[in-house]
């Protein structure tokens, strides 16, 4: 099943890029309170959606709302990204686990649970969502930062500016800043990553270049900036002579 969507100029979602068919796609979300208790307590919630295929933004939900509420508007969000993974963070905050609680009652069919690959602890039971820990959390900074080496598409201005207030020194937000984009951010970026090496995306691989032919033309550009005249390729002409 796939949601629609009804374009509403004051609404909190913001869309770059509708799915397509074919795509994946990978939605992460950061929940709270839904409380506003004044400019700088009480985080706003996020809900962040990535292309996998190259981890460009494509869509952002933000502001103030009941975190079961929130799951839903997450569960529909999904379900118009072609039902992409949907991961909520869901610890330490509790408020997390209500959202993905509500998404689970909307039966969304591909909500993220946390797993070991320890295989020395057989009895690990999954776990609903991702659950953050000090460890884990700069895990997920530095994930960001990758992804901002790589120069990924990043539409937000309000992502941009939390990342702008990150302590890159330290790999973790300010203290005294929102982090809600920058968490579901980064937990969309993992999603995506593990989703990557599980072998559930293929990107086709880039045309396999020659390397001899690949120096062949470096030479000839070089000889070019100098002036000297171009006298061909002998050994091509010998190959398609043959």
């Amino acid at each position: 099943m796939r949601g629609t969507l009804v374009e509403n100029p004051y609404g909190r979602l913001l869309i770059w890029e509708h799915p397509q068919v074919g795509r994946s796609y990978a939605i992460a979300a950061d929940a709270s309170s839904g409380v506003k208790k004044s400019v700088k307590e009480g985080d706003p919630s996020a809900c962040c959606v990535l292309d996998m295929w190259d981890c460009r933004q494509v869509a952002e939900w933000h502001g103030y709302m009941n975190p079961t509420l929130f799951g839903l508007v997450c569960s529909r969000i999904g379900l118009y990204y072609n039902s992409g993974p949907l991961a909520f963070e869901t610890a330490p905050s509790m408020h997390g686990l209500a959202a993905y609680n509500a998404a689970e009652r909307y039966n969304y069919p591909t909500l993220w649970t946390q797993t070991s690959n320890d295989r020395r602890d057989p009895g690990f039971q999954p776990r609903k969502g991702w659950i953050r820990s000090p460890h884990s959390t700069m895990h997920l900074m530095n994930r960001v930062r990758e992804a901002m080496l790589a120069k990924c598409v990043i539409r937000s201005g309000g992502l941009l500016d939390e990342l702008a207030a990150m302590r890159l020194e330290e790999g973790r937000p300010k203290s005294e800043e929102h982090d809600d984009r920058i968490i579901a951010y980064a937990i969309a970026l993992t999603l995506r990553d593990q989703a990557f090496f599980s072998g559930e995306i293929i990107k086709p691989a880039p045309p396999i270049e020659d390397l001899a032919d690949l120096d062949w033309r470096d030479e000839e550009e070089l000889a070019r900036t100098r002036g000297e005249p171009d006298l061909g390729d002998p050994l091509h002409d010998f190959w398609n002579r043959l």
